[in-house]
């Protein structure tokens, strides 16, 4: 009996040895970084999507506004999908004030959206040089758990958000 609880807690053992936990205090910095990773990934769909919707509402509106006779059909189609508002102007000249109103109005909304996202980047970037002074220090404390810190830092820059 007592040689097979020898065997049971050598295989054990050897289990929780091949997984390399992490010390409580890197194993907290790692789960703080996961996080920060998702809310960054998700900050960006989210700054995509008002982006993809805000320019949505303008080329709905720009498809009932501008007049059959003001240019031909492909270069209507055309300035429909652009998704600039000098470029827009420039391919319509003759534009009504509420349309020239709603143009500007999107451009500016686009502009401020543009700086938040070279925020975004900038916090990108410096978290993805502390995740890599984390792999580092895991690499030094817990080798074999390397692959699977990695693994994770590149799955959570990836999930799906709420």
């Amino acid at each position: 009996m007592c040689l097979r609880v020898f065997w049971c807690f050598s295989l054990l053992l050897l289990l929780f040895s091949c997984q390399s936990p992490l010390p409580p205090a890197l194993q907290e910095k790692g789960e703080a970084l996961l996080s920060r990773s998702k809310q960054l990934h998700c900050e960006d769909l989210d700054y995509r999507e008002t982006v993809d919707s805000l320019w949505d509402v303008v080329s709905t509106h720009l498809e009932k506004a501008i007049p059959a006779d003001a240019m031909r059909d492909v270069e209507k189609a055309n300035a429909v999908q652009l998704r600039n508002t000098s470029l827009i102007k420039m391919v319509w000249r003759d534009m009504d004030a509420a349309s020239r109103a709603l143009l500007d109005r999107s451009g500016k909304m686009d502009s401020l959206i543009a700086n938040q996202v070279k925020d975004l980047q900038v916090r990108r970037e410096k978290l993805e040089g502390e995740q890599a002074l984390f792999i580092n220090q895991v690499a030094k404390e817990a080798p074999k758990a390397v692959k699977d810190w990695t693994k994770k830092l590149i799955d959570a820059s990836k999930e799906a958000c709420d």
